[in-house]
């Protein structure tokens, strides 16, 4: 590929949280609706697993951005934060232990909805990937 063409790969970056963000809510919702006509257990396990991984990545997020604030307000939103990465942990554990303790969701579908966020960045990656090999396939193919 020459210098002078940028390929998929290359703007994946440019609004990729916002594209995961997006994606990941629109398959959340679609893998609930689908999972509820089949089993209630499935569906909640798909539904925590996937608010716990997008609740995640929105906190990353949020981290990053407070990073990058004017020094000021840097300090106070560094306390703030490492105050909810303590207490993320706890509560985290207490809701997937009381969840799977009392049967409210399938562990499994759990797992599934977890890997919700992770599945989402990979197929927007190699959506990015696929292309820029056709792309670059077809200007090879030319004349």
């Amino acid at each position: 590929m020459s210098e002078g063409i940028r390929g998929e790969v290359d703007r994946l970056h440019i609004g990729l949280a916002e594209k995961v963000e997006r994606w990941s809510v629109l398959v959340l919702a679609l893998a609930v609706a689908g999972a509820l006509a089949v089993d209630r257990g499935a569906a909640a396990g798909i539904a925590l697993g996937g608010g716990v991984s997008l609740g995640l990545f929105g906190l990353h997020r949020a981290l990053v951005r407070s990073w990058l604030e004017p020094t000021r307000r840097r300090r106070r939103a560094r306390i703030c934060f490492w105050a909810v990465w303590f207490l993320k942990w706890p509560a985290l554990g207490l809701l997937l232990y009381a969840s799977i303790s009392r049967a409210w969701v399938t562990p499994l579908w759990l797992c599934v909805g977890v890997g919700l966020v992770p599945g989402v960045t990979t197929a927007l990656a190699a959506r990015a990937l696929l292309i820029d090999g056709w792309r670059h396939a077809a200007a090879r193919a030319r004349p």
